[in-house]
């Protein structure tokens, strides 16, 4: 499949869904104190913000209970707690942290953990970078109707990454991913990425993608 600008060697795909820090805490890297610019939630900051931000995080609190909750085994605190490991929000940034907390919310079927797993596997962040474990993980949200993780699952199936290249479930799973924000901010995202892969395909491939996404139901909750 002809994919115009797409370099040997690059990994796309890096956007994989919101940038909502509350859906999906790991849309923007941790801030780094390296003298350079960043960028939190595709905004450029210059080094001195940079700074700034770090110290403010540093300086948060968890919220009351929140840990204690963690332990008890809530899954939405779990993530939460995760979230704020990896940008070292209320706690020492620690990344290893981020995914022990992040799993324990996604064995859990909680579908923004499960998503925030896989990307923390594609951008081997805690882990060793495995696209395929990705690909599982983005799957497992995207089956209980994740729009962040369905994007990015149709980016694995459009690049072949994590699993075998196929441009219909490409299209059906960003189909589903733009049905589901008609409402939401998203939903210029994820109509962009639809419209680029519809460029890159065939129609009838298209065709086929959207056909099965109108006959896709999510996955019964365990």
């Amino acid at each position: 499949m002809a994919r115009p600008g797409v370099i040997a060697g690059f990994r796309p795909g890096i956007v994989h869904g919101t940038a909502s820090v509350n859906e999906a805490m790991m849309e923007t890297d941790r801030v780094a104190l390296r003298g350079q610019a960043v960028a939190v939630a595709g905004s450029p900051l210059a080094p001195a913000t940079a700074v700034l931000m770090v110290v403010t995080l540093a300086a948060a609190q968890l919220p009351d209970g929140l840990r204690e909750r963690a332990e008890q085994g809530d899954a939405a605190a779990q993530a939460d707690l995760g979230r704020r490991y990896y940008v070292g929000e209320g706690v020492r940034q620690d990344d290893a942290e981020a995914v022990r907390w992040t799993r324990l919310a996604a064995e859990q079927d909680h579908a923004p953990a499960q998503y925030s797993l896989g990307l923390l596997y594609f951008r081997g962040r805690g882990v060793t970078g495995d696209d395929a474990a990705a690909a599982r993980w983005y799957r497992a949200a995207a089956e209980q109707g994740h729009p962040p993780a369905q994007a990015a699952l149709s980016d694995m199936y459009t690049y072949g990454q994590g699993v075998e290249e196929d441009p219909v479930l490409a299209s059906m799973w960003i189909e589903l991913a733009w049905r589901a924000s008609l409402d939401g901010g998203d939903w210029r995202l994820y109509a962009r990425q639809r419209a680029e892969l519809a460029s890159w395909v065939t129609a009838e491939q298209t065709a086929e993608g959207r056909r099965l996404a109108r006959e896709w139901t999510p996955a019964p909750e365990r």
